[in-house]
């Protein structure tokens, strides 16, 4: 347009005013031209930025360099406002007199706790300042745990190979000590060995954290050198500290720290609960997001386990080299044909998803450590029961499924169970160890057995020839150290109280930051809650125990034995003035 009215101001026959006027109009529409495209340019540049950004959030980052120090605390926009004093509250908030508090006695305190001893860190490579080229070559499985190891074993299951091209990457802050600024890689690209039975290429494990960040960071290490998918993690972080670990508001000290930098580097993805969930709302947040994300299935696992693939049945070690590691080898210890514990789990999926295998729910392998789950099979019971907040739920919502005819196996064979995978409450000195980097290698605080590393060093085989020299941790001695990590953990109970004393009151720290809880008050609430829960399931069901498709089955000459529909319509079977009407205690519990 703006080229046609200089044309027409050329025209001789125009008066000199006309021309004038036509290229004022020209002036005026290329200047209209010029902002309606900055206006437009601003205009998609806000439509990438979240329509409720937090204004705290702006300092938060400066040049990709991610600063506690620039990070606003919660309540910073009311520091300049006056202060009303305390009186003035109590006597504006309550509505009491002399008289009735001269009646009351001041609190007396309990004793202070004791400090727990400082948490390390447990994986120094995460915050060193190591190029991050370095850092991704690292960070891989060991080699007989990536795809093109084992790909052949299977071709039908996975597609062909790409390689990993290096990421362009960018700063990003690193919590731990002095090494405070490091090098973060971009987000690892898609694994290129899904499974074709997978054509959403997703297989993903659900990891929920409250506390205890060292065992949820080896977990997830160990996850990925026994070659699952970074990619395809997501840690649930269900600690209820809004968006506290997010802002790096916390430090490691305290029991809800979470380092979300750290599981970045990894590959790994976070999602956030709305607020701190109980185990059977986590749960049904699980089948939540499941139904969000379009996933009809979906692995979960605890965060105190440590897991392995059965490396041994790898060609590399010999025929006798599991017999020479223990006098009793288990018979997983057997050679075999080698798939790291990822191929393995899917190709467990892969046998549910036949259409003429039966309605199914769930697949544990060694129980609900590492769990499959068909979503719409828990959808169509209703959920997992959140009037039952912890212990007591899994009884309830595996008996529903059965009696709602979904069949729930579990790996208890050689051929179905899918790798190693260990209780464990204590963390390794260095995770580095796991993905057998050269210097590192595995030990523990509280080893009961710190000799048996050089036990384990004489059996012979040639994947251990062939690593000796390099320094790398083999593998029969990161298996061996971690099984005495479980029978540590097991000497203190394998019960509520002996995960107390093992990991869950470990972090005792973190006063006067965000969302601070006192670590003892905290487990002694849960505590209360997991008794109430029984007590709930106990009126429930009318009976103190999980063995309520027992009593039903042992009443089927009246019915058919399924109590799917009986819930909170059955009498209690004990005697409530003899051994008290509350069922949280007493009978099968």
């Amino acid at each position: 347009m703006t080229r046609a009215v200089i044309n027409l101001a050329k025209f001789s026959h125009l008066s000199t005013r006309t021309r004038y006027r036509l290229l004022f109009t020209c002036f005026i529409l290329t200047t209209t031209h010029l902002l309606f495209s900055a206006s437009l340019i601003r205009w998609s540049a806000n439509l990438s930025k979240p329509a409720h950004a937090d204004p705290r959030s702006a300092s938060k980052t400066s040049g990709n360099v991610f600063s506690k120090d620039h990070v606003s605390p919660y309540g910073a926009e009311d520091a300049g406002r006056p202060v009303v004093p305390q009186a003035k509250l109590l006597k504006d908030f309550f509505t009491w007199n002399e008289a009735d508090i001269a009646s009351l006695s001041p609190p007396v305190f309990l004793p202070p706790t004791p400090p727990s001893p400082p948490i390390t860190d447990p994986f120094p490579l995460l915050s060193s300042n190591l190029a991050p080229h370095k850092l991704r070559r690292l960070l891989q499985p060991p080699e007989i745990n990536r795809p093109s190891h084992f790909r052949h074993l299977h071709p039908s299951l996975y597609v062909s190979s790409q390689e990993l091209t290096q990421q362009p990457s960018r700063s990003y802050f690193s919590r731990f000590g002095s090494k405070s600024f490091g090098r973060r890689p971009d987000p690892f690209p898609s694994s290129p060995y899904h499974s074709k039975l997978n054509p959403t290429g997703m297989a993903p494990l659900l990891i929920g954290f409250t506390r205890n960040w060292p065992l949820l960071l080896q977990c997830v290490s160990s996850y990925i050198a026994a070659g699952w998918p970074a990619e395809e993690m997501f840690v649930v972080e269900n600690t209820g500290t809004m968006d506290a670990n997010e802002r790096e508001l916390l430090t490691l000290q305290n029991p809800f720290f979470m380092n979300r930098t750290q599981l970045g580097m990894l590959g790994v993805k976070v999602v956030s609960t709305p607020t701190l969930l109980t185990f059977s709302q986590l749960q049904n947040f699980f089948a939540w997001t499941a139904l969000q994300r379009g996933w009809t299935e979906y692995f979960w696992s605890h965060q105190d386990v440590m897991v392995f693939s059965y490396e041994h049945r790898h060609p590399s070690y010999s025929n006798t080299k599991a017999s020479s590691t223990s006098s009793k080898a288990s018979e997983d210890d057997k050679p075999s044909e080698y798939r790291p514990l990822y191929a393995n789990a899917l190709h467990t999926l892969q046998q549910y998803r036949d259409p003429s295998h039966p309605k199914w729910a769930h697949h544990f392998f060694s129980y609900d450590h590492l769990t499959l789950v068909h979503r719409d099979a828990i959808l169509s019971v209703g959920g997992w029961d959140t009037h039952i907040p912890f212990y007591g739920t899994d009884c309830d919502m595996y008996t529903r499924l059965m009696w709602a005819g979904y069949a729930q196996n579990e790996s208890t064979t050689p051929t179905t169970r899918v790798g190693h995978i260990l209780d464990v409450s204590t963390v390794l000195d260095d995770m580095g160890a796991l993905f057998r980097i050269p210097g590192i290698k595995a030990s523990f605080a509280g080893d009961p057995d710190p000799h048996a590393r050089t036990q384990k060093a004489k059996a012979g085989s040639a994947a251990a020839a062939a690593t000796a020299n390099t320094g790398v941790e083999t593998y029969v001695n990161l298996l061996s150290t971690a099984r005495r990590m479980q029978r540590a953990k097991y000497a203190l109970g394998n019960g509520h109280e002996g995960r107390n004393k093992s990991w869950q009151l470990k972090q005792q720290g973190g006063q006067g930051e965000p969302f601070y809880r006192d670590a003892e008050g905290f487990e002694a609430g849960v505590e209360m809650w997991i008794e109430a829960g029984r007590a709930v399931f106990s009126e429930k069901w009318g009976h103190r125990g999980c063995d309520i498709a027992r009593k039903w089955a042992t009443g089927k000459n009246k019915g058919n034995g399924n109590g799917l529909k009986d819930g909170w319509r059955v009498e209690r079977d004990w005697d409530a003035d003899k051994e008290g009407g509350y069922g949280g205690i007493g009978g099968g519990w």
